[in-house]
């Protein structure tokens, strides 16, 4: 797996596990950040 790394932020490609993760932060109703959903290589469900 490739990670790329910068001064602030480590960018990596996603996995399984981090749907639920991105479900609950996604669904937070005080989370006032954008997020970009990519389809991905598995379903969620």
């Amino acid at each position: 797996m490739s990670i790329i790394y910068g001064e602030r932020i480590r960018l990596r490609a996603t996995e399984r596990e981090d749907v639920k993760s991105f479900h609950a932060w996604v669904n937070d109703p005080g989370s006032d950040t954008l997020f970009i959903a990519f389809t991905s290589d598995f379903e969620c469900g």
